[in-house]
C-alpha cells in the first residue's frame, strides 16, 4: 500500500485528507488516523504528523509507528492502541517460561596410577526454550503476545555438542622412577615433573539472523525479529564458518552482507539475494538460531615438584 499525506497537519482531520499514488492500483485512503489529534499542547499548525508517519510507513514499522503516538501523547492514541487505555506499557510477570533439555552423556575416566590420570566427557544434547535468560532483567518480553510460540527455540547457550578432556602425566625420571633415578642432581633436574592439560572441542553458540525494526511490535521489543529468506535451512548452514579474508574474520560468508573483499567496501547490510526485511505487520520467516563454528580450546602446562 502506497498513500501519501496531502497536506501539513492541519486539523484532526487532516488524516482522512490523503490521497493514493496513481501508479497504484491496490492504494486506499487511511481514514483511521483521522480519529488522532496532536499531542497535548501542541498547536495543529506547528506538528507535520504526516512527515512522521510517511516516514513509518516508508520503513515499514507500524509497530513503531504505535508505539511513537503513545510516547508522545497523542490524542485518543491511548483508546485506539490500548486495550487497557489507562496505561502505557504494562508488564506481567509470571514464572511460565518453558525449558525443554535432552541430552547423553558419556564419561571415561581413570584413576591416578602408574603417574598417569585423566577424565573425558561427551555430551550430546539440544536446549529448547521460549526464555533466553542470558541477561540480568527479570523477564523476557513477546514479539507478539498473539503468538508466543514464536519465542520457543533453541537457547542461545545451546551448543550440540561438547568435549572435555584433562589429564595428569608424571614424567618417568628422578628418584623412585623408572630413568634418571640415581643421584641428587639427577633428582633435582629431571625428577618430579608433571604435564597436565585441559581440552575443550565444542559446536559454536548459536547465532540469529534478525530484523530488529518495529515491524510488528515497537522497536525495543523487537530485537529477536528475525529476517526473510528464500534459502533453505541447509544452504544457510553452508553460509556460516569460519572466513579469513584481507578485510577481517567474518563468520558468515562475505558475500551475504555485501563486502568486497577487493577493496574491503561495502555497506556491510544483508545482501537482498540472501535475505530481506520483514514484512510490515508481521514477522520473519527465518528460525531463531543457526548454529556457529565449531570451537576448540586447548591449555598445556608443567610443573615440578620435590619432596
Amino acid at each position: 500500500m502506497n498513500c501519501v499525506a496531502a497536506s501539513s497537519f492541519q486539523t484532526r482531520d487532516s488524516f482522512a485528507r490523503q490521497r493514493c499514488l496513481p501508479s497504484s492500483s491496490r492504494c486506499r485512503a487511511l481514514p483511521f488516523f483521522n480519529q488522532i489529534g496532536p499531542p497535548d499542547g501542541v498547536s495543529p499548525g506547528g506538528f507535520d504528523e504526516f512527515a512522521l508517519f510517511n516516514n513509518f510507513l516508508t520503513a515499514g514499522t507500524p509497530g513503531q509507528a504505535a508505539f511513537f503516538y503513545l510516547l508522545f501523547g497523542f490524542t485518543n492514541s491511548n483508546q485506539l492502541f490500548l486495550t487497557n487505555p489507562n496505561t502505557g506499557v504494562a508488564d506481567y510477570l509470571t514464572n511460565s517460561a518453558k525449558y525443554r533439555y535432552n541430552s547423553l552423556q558419556v564419561e571415561l575416566r581413570r584413576r591416578f596410577a602408574k603417574g598417569l590420570y585423566f577424565q573425558a566427557n561427551y555430551t550430546f544434547q539440544k536446549t529448547l526454550t521460549n526464555a533466553g535468560g542470558i541477561t540480568q532483567a527479570r523477564f523476557k518480553p513477546f514479539l507478539d503476545i498473539n503468538q508466543p510460540e514464536l519465542e520457543y527455540a533453541r537457547a542461545d547457550y545451546d551448543q550440540t555438542h561438547v568435549f572435555n578432556l584433562n589429564g595428569i602425566y608424571e614424567l618417568p625420571f628422578g628418584k623412585g622412577k623408572r630413568w634418571m633415578n640415581s643421584g641428587e642432581w639427577n633428582n633435582r633436574l629431571f625428577g618430579g615433573w608433571q604435564l597436565t592439560s585441559i581440552i575443550r572441542a565444542s559446536s559454536g553458540a548459536p547465532i540469529s539472523i534478525v530484523d530488529p525494526r518495529g515491524t510488528l511490535n515497537r522497536n525495543g521489543r523487537s530485537t529477536r525479529n528475525t529476517a526473510n529468506s528464500n534459502l533453505s535451512t541447509d544452504q544457510i548452514k553452508d553460509l556460516i564458518g569460519v572466513y579469513r579474508t584481507p578485510c577481517g574474520v567474518f563468520y558468515i560468508n562475505p558475500v551475504a552482507v555485501n563486502i568486497n573483499l577487493a577493496d574491503c567496501l561495502g555497506s556491510g547490510t544483508a545482501n537482498p539475494a540472501y535475505f530481506t526485511q520483514a514484512a510490515s505487520g508481521g514477522v520473519g520467516n527465518l528460525p531463531r538460531l543457526h548454529q556457529r563454528p565449531a570451537l576448540l580450546q586447548l591449555g598445556c602446562f608443567h610443573h615440578q615438584e620435590h619432596t
